[in-house]
């Protein structure tokens, strides 16, 4: 059983570390990364991710934040060797009202200068975030140039929702502490997936990064499940 990861915003997939370590070795994983230096639509990622999958062996997804409407398309219209999907914390639509207004502003310009750090733990991290963690979000982001950046907020902005129905069995782990994606986001699932399994866990927005122990335990009983599926 193969299980790939679709990464959150900045695109490097650099972040799942700290989730693949829990993991171990006993399943085969990989990180699928988006370009740092142009800037694709959500359609044009959905054939990047597409390009990378297996075409016979079975395998899972887990989409992080910004990749969960790519894993959603993608489950949509699900190839029989897709066994599963995890989303965590995530959207369908735009993730909430601010995403919309910050769109209007010089977005290029502004993620040319670095984040605050009281910004970073407030929305992303936690409080507790510790410093090892919060230099290697700034890391992960830097890799990405600000245009590219401004372009998935855009991307994020003009969102629609799903409607076509996903028969996959998914999951959706929502952190309890979310301030950048509100906890309802997982109604637009219930309603195109209404068999999903909701799991909570106390946390941030980056609830794989802050929580990976929990989440590897999530993604670990999904893909035994799948691996027992005929």
């Amino acid at each position: 059983m193969q299980i790939f990861f679709l990464p959150g915003m900045d695109g490097t997939g650099d972040l799942f570390e700290p989730l693949i370590r829990e993991l171990g070795s006993e399943l085969e994983l990989r990180v699928i990364s988006y370009p740092h230096d142009v800037a694709l639509s959500y359609g044009q990622l959905v054939d990047v991710v597409r390009a990378q999958l297996p075409e016979e062996k079975a395998f899972i997804l887990v989409a992080e934040s910004f990749s969960g409407p790519i894993g959603y398309v993608i489950a949509s219209d699900a190839p029989d060797n897709l066994k599963g999907v995890v989303f965590l914390a995530t959207f369908l639509g735009p993730p909430n009202r601010v995403v919309r207004l910050i769109n209007r502003l010089p977005l290029a310009l502004l993620f040319r200068m670095p984040l605050p750090t009281i910004l970073v733990k407030w929305f992303l991290l936690g409080w507790g975030a510790t410093e090892a963690l919060v230099t290697a979000f700034r890391r992960s982001l830097g890799r990405v140039t600000a245009e590219v950046l401004a372009s998935r907020v855009s991307e994020m902005s003009r969102l629609k929702g799903g409607t076509v129905p996903v028969t996959v069995p998914c999951a959706y782990i929502s952190p309890t502490k979310d301030r950048l994606v509100p906890r309802d986001r997982v109604n637009e699932f219930l309603e195109v997936a209404p068999g999903i399994e909701v799991v909570a866990i106390e946390g941030p927005h980056c609830i794989a990064q802050t929580r990976p122990r929990e989440c590897a335990e999530v993604i670990k009983r999904y893909a035994f499940m799948a691996s027992a599926q005929k």
